[in-house]
């Protein structure tokens, strides 16, 4: 199952050193390298550890006696710190009365008595009588006999647990927890359970019991109560908290729906036998809610005894601890950013990794078998730095490194299938497990990276260790020491990610010389050439193509190539120089064609030739790790190993020649990977490394100036201890290397802006989207009009139009037009009418029997207009300025005539399809179609 932490549990780091635990020390910066692993797409770290933990760069150190019992404090934000120590052997006793195991003592209570005499009956409460309880049905105790743990329910049963057998009583016949109900001690379901208990928490009517314990006393549940439990004190029923744990249980806690288990254990089990990690964390995590084991971070070296809740809503946690890590996996890890503290987000790999089993490689010419026990097997970060058999060149072979702890994942790539958009890690190396539907598998593994499901690659199985893997596409391209069972591919095969199966049709298998060992270290993609692939390592040739040590392979066409006049040796690593990648730095024990010496060479693709890259004595040994800084052919790094063995070194080639900057690496020390990581923050400038990136070194790593460390920064003048990891034994862990799924990424930072700034910007481009919506509004409109008086309008659809037909309101206003030119300012046939608010239509009714102006249906009475209608015309009528939108011949009686785009005054625009206007040049008055006018 996936394990995502953020950053982390509880963990402080702690490297054992001698008979102490020592707290790393390491020299302080003052701002943390902050590593922008989202630049380079999907992020992950493999190598050979159980837990690791990212340095935070601080100064601190503390010092831990693991003779000693340790008290530590987790705080609610992570961070654990030592409250105290007993002496060596320390124990802490309590004393009863000879009612046995239980005593209730008032914190109300204001006496004083002596415990360890006789209790006077004042002191004595109603609980009390369960101590009598117990003494008598135990039948008196012996030495044997304890109480462990007590448990309060809500419902006034107190449940007692330990080390006992009752022989007396009503609850005579129960095993190691009774219960106390009602004034009398009553059995649990089943009798109790067949073994210790150490630990009781309740959670409403769940109560979760911890011990040494595997089933009831009456074995109900054939063995699924490995540990711990839970007893449903509503139903009397036992429950299994999925297959328990894998070691005694020696503490529970609850807070937030979660139960702490801590005790000597390695892992919880999902099922029997099948344990949820291979993390030895000590502690373990179950959620109440979904009702299974959660993936804890973190990993301890060490045996947890108790836990309890603080008043800070964390935990008090103690024990015998050797070490502890923040993050827990199994080899593998996926990094995110996650804020400005410098450690990143965190999905570890939790899924268990066994030894790899027995196996048989074949040379070419001879069949090698290589019998594999648990010491020969342990993978070596170089493991891939096998010998060669010697050319006609005296060459230094790669270095063989001191064995680290097995099993170890050496590499890794990222691949996202099409069909179902299911993003996957896969890893390998030399490792057994087994998948998610109960599969036995070695070496290669598929990790879905969202469901943390874990499967094996369909078809015939790897024999080996795998050192390279590679995605193109759908296809899978897999380096290293092995075989595919049913095939001839040796060091190099391919497989269909889509089709699920391997593809060797048409692939010739690689070959060695003098019946070594064929070794694929190295698989890279030219990024200058398509669907070519740079394929590096010990071997003499591709089929029937002479290519010894390295070989382009064009996976269209399944075709091997020589490069140039090629090289002779071994090579361990491969980058890329120039613009366009088109460069190819080969690193190992290298010479050239005419045996000149290297241990670093270049091959330029444009004219398929070789050089070396600085003298033969330039460095002090075969290359292990190289790395260019961005395609700069002039800044490229290198790290390996003395001929001779006695050290371990990193130079700098500058153009000119090759610069140490790792004296203080020691000879025990292994370099497995180099590699330039952008940075979120800066640091000074220099002229090695440019300010927005670093360097990050990998392996097992050993320095007089920074300790022990599986990676570290290196910024052109310092190392920083970046990360520190361990297997399950508490030995240094390794990484083998960072795998990334963009190839060429961007050193080039992303600045941000302040806050205000960004507001005010937001600000700014509102107003500018708002005007820009005003101004396309605007002209719109203008472009509309002028596009409308071109339009002719059609009379013959205006006489259909039954809103165009002139209504009353706008005939008054003709009549009365006419009224005020014939009589002026008094019209008598108005006396009658009173009120002006009735307007026109009012004066037209009541003198329609003497006005022969009056409506008839074919004259028109005009109502008041800007000017009073009524009072008649004093002055000029004030209207509002308008234009003709088409041309309106005005033929009709109270009409006026309009020509397209002519200036005219409105008068009255009350009707909404008939307004009164005015030719300002002529003086006429009348009516106009609404729709004619804007």
């Amino acid at each position: 199952m996936a394990q995502t932490n953020s950053p982390s549990p509880f963990f402080s780091t702690f490297s054992r050193a001698s008979l102490s635990l020592l707290l790393l020390l390491h020299v302080a910066f003052a701002t943390p390298p902050l590593v922008d692993f989202d630049r380079m797409g999907k992020v992950g770290i493999a190598g050979s550890f159980s837990g690791f933990t990212f340095l935070d760069n601080s100064s601190n150190t503390a010092t831990l006696d693991p003779s000693t019992s340790t008290l530590l404090s987790r705080s609610t934000n992570g961070d654990i710190s030592q409250i105290g120590s007993t002496n060596p052997g320390g124990n802490i006793f309590a004393a009863s009365q000879r009612g046995f195991g239980f005593f209730e003592w008032p914190l109300s209570s204001s006496d004083n008595v002596n415990a360890s005499g006789i209790l006077p009956n004042s002191s004595v409460t109603s609980l009390d009588a369960i101590g009598f309880e117990m003494f008598t049905a135990l039948g008196g105790a012996s030495a044997t006999d304890s109480i462990s743990a007590v448990a309060h329910h809500d419902s006034g049963v107190i449940f007692l647990a330990g080390d006992f057998n009752l022989s007396a009583g009503p609850a005579s016949g129960a095993s190691n927890i009774v219960a106390f109900k009602d004034g009398a001690l009553t059995q649990l379901s089943n009798r109790g359970l067949n073994g210790p208990v150490t630990s009781l928490v309740v959670d409403s009517d769940a109560l979760f019991i911890g011990g040494s314990f595997t089933d009831t006393a009456s074995a109900s549940t054939n063995g699924a109560l490995s540990r711990v439990a839970i007893y449903d004190v509503k139903n009397n029923q036992w429950k299994a908290m999925e297959g328990g744990v894998n070691g005694v249980a020696f503490g529970l806690s609850l807070s937030n729906d979660e139960v702490t288990v801590v005790g000597n254990f390695s892992s919880p089990m999902v099922a029997q036998n099948k344990p949820l990690s291979s993390s030895a964390s000590s502690f373990a995590s179950w959620d109440v809610t979904s009702g299974n084991w959660s993936d804890t971070t973190g990993l301890i070296m060490g045996n947890l005894t108790f836990v309890t809740n603080n008043t800070s809503n964390g935990d008090f946690m103690a024990g015998h601890i050797s070490a502890s890590y923040e993050f827990g996996a199994s080899g593998f890890a996926l990094l995110q950013n996650n804020g400005d503290d410098g450690i990143p987000h965190v999905t570890a790999l939790n899924l268990p990794l066994g030894l790899p089993s027995t196996t048989s490689v074949p040379a070419v010419s001879r069949r090698y078998h290589i019998r594999r026990t648990a010491a020969a097997i342990l993978p070596r970060i170089g493991q891939f730095f096998k010998r060669q058999s010697p050319s006609t060149t005296s060459l230094t072979p790669l270095p063989t490194t001191q064995p680290i702890s097995a099993p170890a994942i050496l590499a890794g790539a990222f691949w996202t299938n099409s069909s179902s958009n299911v993003d996957v890690a896969i890893v390998g190396g030399n490792f057994t497990f087994t998948s998610a539907s109960g599969q036995a598998a070695q070496d290669l593994a598929v990790y879905e990276l969202d469901s943390g499901v874990v499967s094996a690659l369909k078809g015939n199985q790897v024999n080996g260790s795998i050192h390279s893997l590679l995605v193109q596409g759908n296809l899978l391209f897999v380096g290293g020491t092995f075989t595919v069972e049913g095939t001839n591919q040796v060091g190099f095969a391919v497989y269909d990610l889509a089709e699920e199966q391997w593809d060797v049709t048409g692939v010739q298998p690689l070959q060695s010389g003098s019946n070594a060992l064929v070794t694929v270290r190295s698989i890279t993609a030219s990024p200058s050439q398509s669907n070519v692939l740079i394929v590096a390592g010990s071997f003499a040739s591709a089929g029937s193509t002479t290519c010894r040590a390295i070989c382009s392979f064009d996976f269209s066409s399944k075709q091997w190539s020589a490069l140039g006049s090629g090289i002779q040796g071994e090579v361990a690593s491969v980058a890329y120089a120039g613009n366009t990648r088109d460069i190819i730095i080969a690193s190992g024990s290298i010479a050239l064609a005419d045996s000149t010496l290297t241990n670093v060479a270049m091959y330029t693709i444009g004219n398929s030739t070789w050089s070396a890259i600085g003298n033969s004595d330039s460095l002090p040994g075969p290359v292990t790790a190289v790395e260019v800084n961005n395609g700069n052919s002039s800044s490229i790094f290198a790290a390996g190993k003395a001929s001779d063995g006695s050290s371990t070194y990193l130079s700098y080639w500058d153009g000119h020649t090759w610069n140490s900057i790792g004296s203080g690496l020691t000879a025990a020390a292994d370099v497995s990977q180099l590699i330039m990581v952008p940075l979120q923050n800066t640091h000074e400038a220099n002229g090695v490394v440019e300010p927005d990136r670093m360097l990050m070194v990998s392996g097992s790593l050993s320095d007089s100036s920074f300790g022990n460390a599986s990676s570290v920064l290196f910024d052109g003048r310092q190392f920083i201890p970046y990360i520190l990891s361990a297997s399950t034994t508490g030995a240094p862990g390794a990484i083998s290397s960072l795998i990334h799924s963009i190839s060429q990424f961007s050193f080039n930072q992303r600045h941000f802006l302040a806050t205000g700034v960004v507001i005010l910007i937001s600000i700014a481009i509102a107003a500018g989207v708002v005007f820009l919506l005003a101004l396309i509004g605007i002209l719109w409109t203008l472009f509309s009009r002028r596009d409308d008086k071109i339009n002719k309008f059609d009379p013959a659809e205006a006489e259909e139009d039954d809103s165009l037909h002139r209504p009353s309101s706008l005939l008054e206003h003709i009549n009365a037009a006419t009224r005020t030119t014939i009589f002026g300012g008094h019209d008598p046939f108005n006396s009658d009418t009173a009120e002006k608010e009735v307007g026109a239509a009012a004066l037209a009714s009541a003198s329609s029997d003497h006005d022969p102006f009056g409506p008839d249906g074919s004259n028109y009475i005009r109502a008041e207009t800007p000017s009073d209608a009524i009072m008649g015309m004093a002055g000029e009528e004030v209207g509002r300025a308008a234009h003709a939108r088409y041309s309106f011949n005005g033929e009709g009686e109270g009409e006026l005539r309009l020509v397209g785009g002519q200036e005219i005054e409105v008068l009255d625009d009350r009707d909404p399809a008939w307004w009164y206007a005015r030719d300002p040049r002529s003086g006429q008055e009348g009516v106009v179609p609404a729709a004619y006018v804007y």
